[in-house]
């Protein structure tokens, strides 16, 4: 299911389940689905909201790029060693540095910004 580049994320959202999380939601910029499997257009949530959600995305960071990691290594663990740095802090400071380059978050950034100007 994760590397299906063919089906609009939209369709992959409306089909999650309560409680699922998918590393895709993040590869976008138009959608969050929250843990209750709702999904939201990024452009309609508040300026609070989006601000959860960005912090919601670093605390949670270092386990998605672990994530993304193995599975872009398709199962071959013995090379992930290779690919992350040795300390905590270190691994930390690279799974933000990810975090921060995916679409979802700088939408969220831009959008967040924009909004706490405006008001």
């Amino acid at each position: 299911m994760y590397r299906d580049d063919e089906v609009p994320f939209e369709e992959i959202a409306r089909a999650m389940h309560p409680g699922e999380f998918d590393l895709r939601v993040l590869e976008q910029d138009q959608l969050w689905v929250d843990e209750r499997a709702r999904v939201h257009r990024l452009e309609e949530m508040g300026v609070a909201y989006q601000i959860n959600v960005l912090l919601f995305c670093r605390e949670h960071a270092p386990h998605w790029h672990g994530t993304h990691l193995l599975n872009e290594l398709d199962g071959r663990f013995d090379e992930i060693f290779d690919l992350l740095p040795t300390s905590k802090a270190d691994r930390d400071k690279a799974a933000l540095a990810w975090i921060e380059h995916r679409a979802l978050y700088r939408r969220l950034l831009t959008l967040a910004r924009i909004g706490a100007a405006t008001t």
